[in-house]
């Protein structure tokens, strides 16, 4: 009985195992397919909604996120956080519900044009001005944008908090991203969501478990992975053409007169509208679409052009009218939008049809064309590279160097050709000190762009930084057999030539630096120290000189020019009273605490006879030079030192330390 019992058990025992070995095979034959298919995506994490973002996350699926109300910030960033929201979560003063009677309310959509990104105070964005326009009291000018929107989430705002307000006129600033179906931001703000260790762990680990994840959205992986997922799905594919008959609704049942005013690309030398049928015609998609919903429209472009033509001098349009990025409006931009917006509006209510396109469209081809145009438009996807390159660029302002390199990473392993972001992350990583991070990337960056003299350049300051200054050299002149003219790189050369002795060299390069850059301090500094080690201290001094005419509060050049003075061996360049009357100056600069200023001083202080001050000067420059570790400073102070408590003053032809170079 006991062993038939014992047959049993092990029988069953062995089909257990058989079973589990099964589902082991299954589940890496399942891995396997997984990782061979790419059908898990790229782990990557991904930024949460911080407290000091200006923006939360909306149950309304197709805004995605909104301002917060209520918010405040005294170190605002102008791009994630603003100084103040209204209590509504607008970027506005406050507002009643009510309309004041005898009061004209015109209410404005868009994006980050109309929000005043980099707009330092409310009052200089668009819409205050605008509001100032008007006789006081008889006028109020609701800003409704919000960064990222596109036109279905803009009008979508009007519908669910701007109705209440009730606007006579509704502004839509329409902008060349309008067509994206997506709304850009919201990958900033993916939720945070609770899950297990081991969830976790097994999606960090296993490509099959990352892949169901993120396919029916366990634990919210989907969301996590795709943010704009729900977003996207809830705005639809031709988001302008939905919107856009949705503001005709809304137009015709609470009374407003909807426009559309078409925010223009300002390049360095003209302003163009983008966007053109593809049928040939004059025609912007935007006015087609606009026409068969029988919404007016108007280009600001004019304003613009005809504002710069007025200027009576040439000026760069795209640094003048927007924060030098092409479309984001500068305080002044922001003025003359302003004012376009007036005599928009003005036009509007005065029924002028010049320049609005009132006519349906009713022509079956015209429609489906114009349609077709919108949607083509809308197949741009979401650039995850771009917006987590900028998010660091955010981190970075912040000081939070560390985050920013991370999402410098990840937009560059999300698109390695995205050259921006690998220079981004070279940069940040070298001012964390982390240079021989900083050298691996460098060096893989001049092997994908092997003409790119920058990059060459890069690599060259991160290698001398390491103190390998030959090699730094060779990068250097790797640049320059690629860009001749690339006046820094050369100066760079001319500084690590003249670390490694080549000081002859470092002259001739700093001297075809001078031939464009005659007014550098920097520059003539550098040519001083090069002049100066070789022994031509007389040329030296006159390079010193210059630089302290132009930079008059630099206590290095003061110093420089001082120690030449104070103790060349030729009578006839040695002046002990200038000497010291530039040293002092570069001691006070320096709150008495650099030891080579200091050394100088006591060197000045020797010359003019002044023993017991030189000692006193030298004692303090030998105590903080051991303090910092410049212990061969220290000893070339002390036998300076020995000197002034025997009455001798110090001569020298040459630098006085290495160290000072």
């Amino acid at each position: 009985m006991n062993s038939q019992r014992s047959r049993h058990v092990v029988r069953y025992a062995a089909r257990f195992a058989v079973a589990a070995a099964a589902a082991v095979l299954a589940l890496l034959g399942g891995e396997l397919v997984a990782w061979g298919l790419g059908l898990a995506p790229a782990f990557k994490p991904i930024v949460i909604t911080r407290d000091d973002t200006v923006y939360k996350r909306s149950s309304n699926p197709i805004l995605g996120f909104e301002l917060r109300a209520n918010y405040r910030n005294d170190h605002a960033d102008l791009a994630t956080s603003y100084p103040r929201t209204s209590g509504h979560g607008q970027r506005d003063i406050e507002r009643t519900v009510e309309k004041p009677p005898g009061t004209q309310r015109i209410l404005i959509l868009g994006d980050s044009v109309v929000e005043g990104e980099g707009i330092p105070t409310i009052d200089q964005t668009m819409s205050r001005q605008l509001e100032k326009l008007y006789p006081a009291g008889t006028t109020q000018v609701l800003n409704f944008g919000v960064s990222g929107y596109c036109t279905r989430a803009e009008i979508e705002l009007l519908r669910v908090k701007g109705l209440k307000f009730q606007p006579d006129v509704v502004l839509v600033v329409f902008v060349e991203n309008d067509f994206d179906n997506f709304n850009t931001q919201v990958t900033d703000l993916a939720s945070s969501v609770e899950r297990p260790e081991i969830v976790k762990f097994l999606f960090r680990r296993s490509h099959l478990v990352r892949a169901l994840c993120v396919r029916f959205n366990l634990y919210q992986f989907g969301d996590a992975v795709d943010p704009m997922a729900r977003t996207r799905r809830s705005i639809g594919d031709n988001n302008v053409v939905d919107g856009l008959r949705t503001l005709r609704q809304l137009a015709d049942l609470h009374g407003f007169e909807p426009v559309i005013a078409i925010w223009p690309r300002f390049e360095r030398n003209r302003i163009i509208n983008l966007h053109v049928m593809p049928d040939g015609s004059d025609d912007l998609v935007i006015e087609r679409n606009a026409e068969m919903c029988a919404i007016p429209t108007a280009r600001m472009s004019h304003y613009f052009v005809e504002h710069a033509s007025s200027a009576g001098k040439p000026v760069n349009l795209r640094r003048f009218y927007t924060l030098n990025d092409g479309m984001h409006p500068s305080p002044e931009g922001c003025r003359v939008a302003a004012q376009a917006l007036k005599s928009i509006v003005d036009r509007l209510q005065h029924q002028q049809q010049s320049g609005f396109a009132r006519s349906v469209s009713k022509d079956p081809a015209t429609v489906d064309a114009t349609v077709r145009a919108a949607a083509a438009l809308g197949k741009r996807t979401l650039d995850y590279s771009r917006i987590l390159n900028n998010r660091g660029v955010s981190l970075q302002k912040a000081g939070k160097l560390a985050e920013a390199v991370e999402h410098y990473r990840l937009a560059f392993e999300a698109k390695p050709e995205f050259a921006v972001a690998l220079k981004n992350l070279g940069n940040a990583l070298e001012s964390l000190g982390r240079f021989d991070e900083a050298v691996t990337l460098w060096r893989r960056a001049v092997k994908r762009d092997p003409n790119n003299a920058t990059l060459y350049r890069k690599l060259g300051k991160v290698l001398s930084k390491l103190g390998q200054v030959d090699q730094a050299i060779d990068q250097y002149r790797v640049a320059l057999r690629i860009s001749p003219g690339f006046a820094l790189a050369r100066y760079d050369l001319a500084r690590a030539l003249r670390r490694s002795g080549k000081v002859d060299q470092a002259v001739n390069h700093m001297r075809r630096v001078l031939e464009v850059a005659a007014d550098n301090a920097d520059v003539h500094h550098e040519l001083g120290l090069a002049l100066q080690s070789s022994g031509r201290a007389q040329e030296a001094l006159k390079s010193f000189r210059l630089a302290v005419r132009l930079r008059p509060r630099s206590p290095q050049s003061l110093a420089r020019t001082a120690w030449i003075l104070a103790t060349h061996e030729d009578d006839a360049i040695r002046d002990a009273n200038e000497a010291l009357q530039l040293a002092e100056r570069a001691a006070q600069m320096t709150d008495h605490r650099d030891p080579v200023v200091l050394d100088v001083l006591a060197a000045a202080c020797a010359a003019a006879g002044r023993f017991d001050n030189a000692a006193k000067h030298a004692t303090s420059a030998e105590w903080l030079a051991r303090e910092i570790g410049a212990d061969d400073l220290a000893r070339e102070i002390h036998k300076r030192l020995e000197q002034y408590k025997h009455g001798q003053p110090y001569r020298d032809r040459a630098a006085p330390a290495t160290s000072r170079q």
